[in-house]
């Protein structure tokens, strides 16, 4: 939806992440038409409502700088 960020895109996703979280819903996967009926996953196709208290995020960069991160929603006063 965004294009390539760089070395930014760690930075979009956590925010995209943090976002959905907090709206308590999923944004939709884009460019998937045809899913294999033998490949057994949930996808979303559109606005989804989801409730998430924590959230896994993967980052894969160049030269094989990664990264996976959990969040978890802060629910302190």
């Amino acid at each position: 939806m965004l294009g390539h960020t760089c070395w930014s895109a760690a930075t979009v996703e956590t925010v995209a992440a943090v976002l959905q979280m907090n709206a308590g819903r999923l944004h939709p996967s884009i460019n998937i038409r045809d899913m294999d009926p033998e490949v057994d996953l949930n996808i979303c196709q559109e606005v989804t409502a989801y409730e998430a208290n924590i959230v896994m995020k993967n980052s894969f960069g160049f030269g094989g700088i990664n990264s996976i991160s959990l969040l978890k929603k802060y629910e302190g006063t």
